[in-house]
């Protein structure tokens, strides 16, 4: 995984607000209409996708790979509608950062997408799991402490998330 410096100035200042109306919108919804209020607006996130993908060079910010022959999705880091945190646990995720562009990251579908390999039984993707480290605080709508939280995901626009993946290349015969 590569770090991804995050750079607001290739991102217009058009489509920031218009994030910015659709967070506005959100925050005055019912706990009830947010689910629905956030896949009606799918279209501001995806709005973001060439920005993010200038960032990175094109590559998925978690794979690096280029995918030219496949979609790019625009992820939500912390996943806004539910988190799953284990096989058992989930909850309502974080609807609040659905219009912030912080909690975009540009992911190869197969990276982001539940997918399910029927040849190799092999199930892939990150869907909506969000797993936190046992004992994290866990962020909420009415306690929005996500710098509290200790995810079990690393995240390449973090720096220290990123320095936690070593690397190195060996030569065939070297040991």
């Amino acid at each position: 995984m590569i770090f991804v410096r995050r750079d607001p100035k290739l991102i217009p200042e058009k489509v920031l607000r218009v994030a910015e109306r659709a967070q506005a919108e959100l925050e005055a919804l019912p706990a009830e209409q947010r689910a629905a209020f956030i896949e009606k607006k799918k279209r501001i996130w995806r709005a973001f996708a060439r920005y993010l993908s200038k960032m990175s060079y094109g590559k998925c910010w978690y794979s690096e790979s280029d995918c030219v022959h496949s979609f790019m999705d625009v992820d939500h880091y912390r996943p806004k509608k539910q988190a799953k945190r284990s096989d058992t646990d989930s909850d309502d995720g974080y609807p609040w950062l659905a219009f912030s562009w912080d909690n975009f990251r540009l992911s190869a579908q197969r990276a982001n997408q539940i997918n399910h390999d029927d040849a190799t039984d092999e199930t892939v993707g990150k869907g909506a799991w969000f797993p936190l480290m046992q004992g994290s605080r866990r962020a909420t709508w009415d306690d929005r402490c996500i710098e509290d939280e200790r995810p079990v995901l690393l995240d390449p626009a973090k720096l220290a998330d990123v320095r936690l993946i070593e690397v190195t290349a060996t030569v065939a015969g070297d040991n």
